[in-house]
């Protein structure tokens, strides 16, 4: 695994050195069981939500990463880039709040 900067172990509130590894460890996340904050609904909104709006930003600069990459390449890249992530972000929409749908309707 990756050594971290130390600075990085402050932030993850381990002390240093940190590995990579430690960027993979999922803490769970009370409110997706809750049932008083409906199993985590905002959250989840707020997540495929923000997914959205960065997929949104990086179409808006699309002229930039245009010109960033190899002429003959760039615009064939970038399209097919687009495509695919607005697949993906509308799978991960329909997947998160599918299954939070789900979450809230089988509380007991």
């Amino acid at each position: 695994s990756l050594p971290l900067p130390d600075a990085c172990a402050g932030y993850l509130q381990v002390q240093a050195p940190v590995m990579g590894s430690a960027l993979l460890q999922v803490t769970p996340f009370s409110s997706l069981t809750s049932p008083s904050q409906l199993c985590g609904l905002a959250e989840r909104c707020v997540g495929v939500e923000s997914v959205r709006s960065l997929l949104t930003s990086l179409q808006e600069r699309r002229d930039d990463l245009v010109a960033l990459l190899p002429k003959d390449v760039a615009q064939e890249a970038v399209d097919r880039f687009f495509q695919a992530e607005e697949v993906v972000a509308s799978q991960l929409r329909s997947f998160v709040l599918m299954n939070a749908a789900r979450d809230v309707w089988e509380v007991p």
